[in-house]
């Protein structure tokens, strides 16, 4: 329970991080970089080596980090895109559904358990994700961005489908290619030095090009962010370590990062807590309850 406990408030911290960038003026695609090298480094230090040896490259799990390390900068580009185009409730509610995908891939290849209670929590949590994230004030004009470029209309979609790749990628990884309390600190270190050398070749050609001025805000960012994407990684990887199955980890994960976003929002962000939020972390709580009693 506490890796599951740690995973949730290591996401939870992410986003509340994401969210004060704005605030502090703060380069997001430069702090991401940042934050890749300090996953890296911390990884390291945890492991006390450099995990880049014949016996890492070699093993039948390096191809996945590989995968997924690209799939870290590029989902974050389309991500960033998304909010861009289609604004951060949209995004958000992708992002997060995608654990629809994730539960009928551990449920079909995994033949996990489904019954009414855990069925009934699912549906709950995909309720919670909209209703916490519904803002009635936010008008999207589909046409204006069918017109800008019409593949933008993928977006949303990319967001969903990335973050479910991902999200099936290390359940497949933990229960397949991992042996019980064994890799997972390779993995995940290995999985961000992959990224993190793309986001330095990225760093470096911006750099030089003047597309990005280096400052120390931003570098900061990048550690306070990455120190919790590790542990958010590391820390789910450890769950399913553990025999919890994915059809309940990752729906009581996206909800609860969910729930515990919408109090930080409104006790430190200072945002109104409408009828809909409500609704949302009402239907977030028996989501949750559902789900761990299932």
């Amino acid at each position: 329970m506490i890796y599951l406990i740690l995973s949730i408030l290591c996401s939870t911290f992410i986003l509340i991080t994401f969210k004060l960038f704005k605030r502090f003026n703060i380069d997001t695609l430069q702090a991401i970089i940042y934050n890749y090298i300090t996953c890296t480094i911390v990884g390291c230090i945890a492991l006390q080596y450099i995990p880049i040896d014949a016996q890492n490259l070699q093993s039948s799990w390096f191809p996945f980090a590989l995968m997924l390390g690209f799939i870290f900068i590029g989902g974050f580009y389309i991500s960033a895109l998304t909010i861009q185009v289609f604004g951060i409730t949209l995004a958000t509610i992708m992002q997060k559904m995608s654990l629809v995908l994730t539960v009928i891939f551990v449920v079909w290849y995994f033949r996990e358990s489904l019954n009414i209670l855990k069925i009934t929590g699912i549906l709950s949590a995909i309720a919670a994700i909209f209703f916490v994230n519904h803002k009635s004030s936010e008008d999207l004009d589909l046409k204006a961005v069918i017109n800008k470029n019409r593949w933008y209309i993928l977006l949303p979609f990319l967001t969903f489908a990335i973050a479910g790749i991902v999200e099936i990628n290390l359940q497949y990884v933990q229960v397949k290619l991992l042996t019980p309390q064994t890799g997972q600190l390779e993995f995940t270190t290995l999985l961000f030095g992959v990224a993190a050398t793309i986001g330095v070749i990225i760093l470096i050609f911006n750099l030089l090009t003047k597309k990005m001025t280096f400052q120390l805000r931003h570098l900061l960012a990048g550690i306070i962010l990455g120190i919790p994407n590790y542990g958010s990684i590391y820390f789910m990887l450890m769950v399913l370590s553990l025999g919890w199955e994915g059809s309940v980890v990752f729906p009581i994960t996206n909800v609860s990062v969910i729930l515990l976003s919408a109090f930080a929002g409104i006790w430190y962000f200072k945002e109104k807590a409408t009828p809909f939020r409500v609704l949302g972390i009402t239907t977030a709580m028996i989501a949750i309850l559902l789900i761990a009693i299932s």
